[in-house]
């Protein structure tokens, strides 16, 4: 119970599923307000020019320990500016670090995809529906459930 209060207690609610360093990557320079990005609002048919923090992302993408989703995803991040540059330069393949870097960033993206986590989330819903037909089935287990108040 203890780690789950601390989780409530750090959790993240904005989690980018791209991340940062790719938007930044991918924005272009604005004079005033630093790298922008065009956002298409699907509900206004409209473009809105946003920068790469306010896109990209997924609120309580992950709802439990999401700070330690934030902080492991953060490790392999903080690696990608050097191994992008790698890339854009032709030497990926010249430090093993830098291929490991891309291969983990794609890997990271595929976990942090929408599709990814509608898998999760109905995975979810069928295990409790099993757990709690399970638990109907029994009826002991009912009874000494019910003499635990």
């Amino acid at each position: 119970m203890h780690d789950a209060v601390d989780a409530d207690l750090n959790s993240v609610s904005r989690q980018h599923v791209v991340s940062q360093v790719l938007l930044r990557r991918l924005a272009r320079r604005h004079h005033r307000n630093g790298a922008e990005i065009s956002s298409y609002d699907l509900r206004h048919a409209r473009t809105y020019p946003k920068s790469p923090k306010a896109c990209g992302y997924v609120r309580e993408f992950v709802r439990f320990r999401s700070r330690a989703a934030e902080d492991l995803w953060a490790m392999i991040e903080n690696r990608m500016p050097a191994a992008l540059a790698a890339v854009q330069n032709d030497a990926v393949f010249d430090a093993p670090d830098h291929a490991a870097t891309i291969k983990e960033c794609i890997v990271l993206h595929y976990f942090r995809s929408l599709r990814s986590r509608a898998i999760h989330e109905q995975t979810w819903l069928q295990v409790a529906a099993q757990n709690k037909r399970d638990l109907l089935a029994n009826c002991e287990l009912l009874r000494r459930l019910a003499l635990l108040k």
